[in-house]
């Protein structure tokens, strides 16, 4: 059944809902594959997001996987909803490559499951369709994926999700946080919530520095650190990057550039960033105030973690949501 013949079945009024309709074989919440022309299927997007976080395969992968599904023919439909902004067309949620692929063998229909789900149910399809598919994720797909996650089971606000089944409850985050540690947790099966909220703040980077990330030119931690900066600290830093040929950033340099963030907005921002990396006239970096703590923990212990880093990053941010508290707290 072609979606022409649909639409007359549907009583040719052409819209998305009525084809979904017949899709369903008229039964209600029954979902069936069918075979739908390729060139009414559009790539996925939202009002938040205009783009999906999973770049697309490499001309090279997708070669290959075109040539598979010649040989063996598609072994799992794609899914689709109707289109939320075009009559009678068709957006993708999971299978972007398969579609691609199948063009470029010339194909002009493929299997799809078409399912009538809201902006929100799109996401988790979306994200969770492709967590679970893709052997391995850049730092980027992770960041944007996990975001998209969040966001989505935010909008819902409800005690259930019901693409994954598991418990949810009403999330909270703030641009300093990227969401609570229990409502990160709730996000991904493989991650811990902090990982999942380190990695949704890499979406506060801008494109080049993210990009970097995805290279390991930045590791994950120093591009974590280089996302408390600002945008408009991040573009000077871009700027005496390429200036000075600098092409990374270690994880101290960008522990040093998230201590110094709120004078990287200031005129003094270049020379500041140059001496980090070295280039400065002194040639060395900035020094910063320290804090000294009583500690009861044993000296053995103390001894053992008091150059840990992943500790010393805990204890500064524990020590920032204080203080971001206590200043609000005092100006309510």
């Amino acid at each position: 059944m072609t979606v022409s013949d649909m639409m007359l079945r549907s009583g040719g009024n052409g819209s998305a809902s009525a084809v979904l309709d017949a899709l369903a074989g008229g039964e209600k919440g029954q979902l069936t594959i069918r075979k739908i022309p390729l060139d009414l299927i559009d790539p996925w997007e939202d009002p938040e997001h205009k783009t999906q976080p999973f770049k697309p395969y490499s001309p090279e992968k997708l070669q290959e996987l075109a040539d598979n599904m010649d040989a063996n023919g598609q072994l799992s439909p794609v899914r689709l909803r109707p289109s939320p902004t075009a009559a009678g067309r068709f957006q993708a949620l999971a299978g972007h490559n398969r579609c691609r692929a199948a063009k470029l063998k010339g194909w002009t229909m493929i299997d799809a499951i078409v399912e009538a789900v809201d902006d929100d149910q799109a996401r988790l399809i979306l994200v969770d369709s492709n967590l679970q598919q893709r052997e391995k994720l850049l730092p980027s797909e992770k960041a944007w994926a996990y975001k998209l996650r969040m966001d989505a089971l935010r909008h819902q606000g409800k005690a259930t999700d019901s693409t994954s089944g598991h418990a949810v409850r009403k999330l909270e985050t703030s641009r300093q946080r990227v969401g609570k540690l229990e409502s990160a947790d709730m996000v991904s099966q493989d991650e811990s919530g902090r990982n999942v909220q380190r990695y949704i703040r890499l979406t506060l980077l801008h494109q080049a520095l993210l990009d970097m990330v995805d290279s390991d030119a930045i590791p994950l931690m120093a591009g974590v650190a280089l996302s408390f900066l600002s945008s408009a600290a991040q573009d000077t830093l871009l700027r005496v990057m390429r200036a000075e040929g600098i092409k990374a950033v270690n994880r101290s340099q960008a522990e040093a550039l998230k201590d110094l963030r709120d004078r990287l907005d200031g005129e003094d921002a270049e020379a500041l960033i140059l001496r980090v990396f070295g280039r400065g006239a002194a040639a060395k970096p900035p020094k910063l105030p320290t804090w000294k703590f009583a500690s009861a923990f044993p000296s053995e212990v103390v001894k053992r973690y008091q150059r840990d880093a992943e500790l010393q990053e805990r204890v500064r941010e524990t020590i920032r949501q204080y203080i971001e508290e206590r200043e609000r707290s005092e100006k309510s």
